[in-house]
């Protein structure tokens, strides 16, 4: 009889610890995707901020011109523009980065986009981590075509 109860007890242990495992892995992968969404929307605050800074007239804005990261962190820069042509157009972004950095989760191409339409994204840009620390400058510029829509954009990532 102590060798059947012996058998039974580590099933269930076996059991209990798979069931475990799976909880786990379920909790992390939400945990991931929910960090992934935050990071590449931009927020109701900056959405905001977006939309007061486009009343003046201006045809492309960014807020926040300047983000202080680590080496080996993204910085992330919130921009608007909206289509000041009376019919409906499409639209490229182009961010301009220093050599060895790379831009990352941002929607490049805004197409159809409705006339006096306002439109927001994100732009995430990678510092390596050799990065030399200072301010290093980057350009964000909107396309209508081949020509620039309003004026670029100049922010810039401190490494620290």
């Amino acid at each position: 009889m102590k060798g059947f109860e012996l058998s039974a007890n580590i099933l269930v242990v076996i059991i209990l610890g798979i069931v475990l495992f799976g909880a786990g892995l379920f909790i992390f992968g939400k945990i991931v995707t929910t960090g992934q969404h935050v990071q590449n929307d931009v927020d109701a605050r900056t959405q905001e901020q977006l939309e007061r800074a486009m009343d003046d007239g201006s045809l492309v804005v960014v807020p926040i011109n300047r983000v202080t990261v680590a080496r080996g962190e993204s910085a992330r820069f919130a921009f608007g523009f909206y289509n000041s042509y009376s019919t409906q157009e499409s639209f490229t972004i182009s961010v301009t980065v220093p050599s060895g950095w790379n831009t990352a989760n941002f929607v490049s191409n805004y197409n159809d986009i409705k006339a006096n339409e306002k439109v927001s994204g994100l732009i995430s840009i990678q510092v390596p981590k050799t990065a030399s620390t200072g301010q290093n400058p980057i350009t964000i510029e909107v396309k209508h075509g081949s020509s620039t829509y309003g004026s670029k954009q100049r922010v810039y990532v401190v490494v620290k």
